[in-house]
């Protein structure tokens, strides 16, 4: 019975519905809508989906470049949101994933107005907070956890990286424990030097008096320099923002502190939990030194003060290019237009943008400096002549990681692929190693039995199951034999060892493993 077999492909169609609607067992709608100015907010997208994670539900958004043509000579890109890259109905290349990670104090929408921009040059932006706050110790490996969580759920393998303040923190920590699932990583003013903090900041992550001040205190505190302060630390100048911007972030935030369940304790945790006044340069040993790095600062930040940063990442990250802004540090709300250049240009594929006048190198449409361009699994470039492969994930390889990745392995030898493939029993093989487990006779092309999913040829599979027979060595398949303990035999072929009668139906005796008639026996044994 030959019983080569193709593999069969299940595709699960996908819902789409918004924020606002149960999808399925793991979509759980959003009982709780934040306030919002449509008119004057950063907050532009509203709908999102939730899903159930490690810790609880995450608010996650996902915008797809929609090409939508202005006229007949222009077309343009739109953000569709999407639940699943299975939704996509872009052609542009699933891989170039932008996920960002926002700060302490305002949840994603912080990032809104860089979707647009990000969209238009075909990425498709992954957003996630405003979720579920379960009663556990905030630390950045919690937080770092939950983007792994979410983007190993929406079965993404590697991310243009954005960090944010505390999101740069979690990015850091990202780059340095799972590089591989980093295309290139930006930190907006990262909390990752050591800062000052204020004394009542300090005394709420006291233990045990601390927690008790805040839950006595800390709400209404928060809400008070809300309204007397109107993020002054965040913003340079708040003259220059239209108030009704502020007013609207202030409302967001109020009814985080007010109404949304378990946010106080879940913040408090986070400031008893990671020590932002240490810092986390410790990390950054741990990050590649190949990976592609851009960091923002803001010249007038409050709150991540710019020189002591610029002197502190410089000397701790030497590779990573510093970029920086006129502005405090509130980013997306002050410098939106500079900021989205800066994100652009820095996840742009060629960043140099100098002339080639050696070596060039193609790939993907694009001309490269070879050592510019380097393999997405060991990050060596290709300085040294070496083929660049251009892998179905828009990413490049050198051969070894590209066949490692994309070519089938022979289930025998785990060996790459590269010619004729034998495909059998759900799995794929060389065709010189798809063989009977007992002999190695190749089975290609011939019939062949399986035991227990293992391939062999037809003597010797019955030779397994025991229904081989002991004379002929050729399988019983009539279901008549004679067992003579662990063998079996055709009846024809039972007869004596020494002078040949037919045993079948009548009694014998048995010396060893050799049957015998009653009179050879009692000759040759007495």
């Amino acid at each position: 019975m030959n019983n080569i077999e193709e593999d069969q492909k299940h595709q699960q169609d996908s819902e789409k519905k918004n924020n606002n609607m149960v999808v399925d067992k793991e979509i759980i709608g959003n009982g709780l809508n934040p306030p919002w100015d449509s008119e004057r907010s950063i907050e532009v997208y509203r709908d999102g989906f939730y899903t159930k994670l490690t810790h609880g539900l995450t608010f996650y958004q996902i915008f797809e470049p929609v090409s939508s043509t202005t006229s007949p000579t222009t077309t343009t890109y739109e953000p569709r949101l999407i639940r699943s890259l299975e939704d996509k109905q872009s052609p542009v290349k699933k891989t170039k994933v932008v996920l960002c990670m926002h700060g302490i104090t305002w949840w994603s929408v912080s990032f809104h107005p860089v979707v647009k921009p990000l969209i238009e040059q075909g990425y498709t932006v992954l957003l996630f907070g405003r979720s579920d706050t379960p009663d556990i110790q905030y630390t950045l490996d919690a937080f770092l956890g939950q983007a792994i969580d979410l983007i190993d759920y929406l079965n993404i393998e590697s991310v243009y990286l954005i960090g944010y303040s505390m999101g740069g923190a979690v990015a850091t920590l990202f780059a340095a424990t799972h590089p591989q699932r980093i295309i290139k990583l930006l930190l907006m003013a990262p909390a990752i030097i050591p800062v000052a903090v204020p004394f009542m900041a300090k005394l709420v992550t006291w233990p045990y008096i601390g927690k008790f001040l805040f839950k006595l205190a800390g709400a209404k505190s928060m809400i008070n320099r809300l309204d007397t302060e109107r993020f002054k630390n965040d913003v340079s100048d708040p003259s220059k923002i239209d108030p009704r911007i502020i007013d609207d972030l202030i409302a967001k935030v109020k009814w985080q502190i007010n109404e949304k369940p378990g946010f106080l304790d879940s913040f408090h945790s986070t400031l008893y939990c990671i020590p932002f006044s240490n810092g986390q340069l410790h990390l950054l040993p741990n990050i590649p030194t190949n990976l592609s790095i851009t960091i923002i600062l803001g010249t007038k930040d409050a709150i991540i003060p710019y020189t002591q940063s610029q002197t502190l990442l410089k000397n701790h990250l030497p590779q990573a290019t510093l970029a920086t802004l006129e502005c405090g540090h509130a980013f997306s709300v002050e410098v939106p237009t500079q900021l989205t250049e800066i994100i652009i240009d820095s996840f742009a594929v060629d960043n140099c943008k100098q002339p080639i006048v050696d070596v060039c190198l193609s790939a993907f449409g694009l001309q490269w400096h070879p050592y510019h361009i380097g393999c997405n699994i060991c990050g060596k470039d290709f300085s040294d002549g070496s083929r660049c492969e251009e892998g179905p994930d828009g990413f490049a390889y050198c051969s070894k990681d590209f066949l490692d990745k994309f070519a089938p392995k022979c289930f025998k030898c785990n060996q790459a692929i590269l010619g004729q493939i034998t495909n059998a029993l759900g799995r794929t093989y060389h065709p010189e190693h798809f063989s009977c487990e007992t002999c190695q006779m190749q089975l290609q092309g011939n019939f062949f039995h399986t035991d227990d999913n293992t391939p062999y040829c037809e003597k010797h599979y019955y030779d397994t199951i025991g229904f081989l027979c002991g004379h002929c060595e050729k399988p019983i398949l009539s279901g008549k034999c004679i067992v003579m303990g662990t063998k079996r035999f055709h009846p024809e072929h039972f007869f004596c060892s020494f002078c040949k009668t037919a045993l079948s139906g009548v009694g014998y005796k048995r010396q060893g493993d050799k049957p015998y008639c009653q009179d050879c026996h009692l000759k040759l044994y007495g």
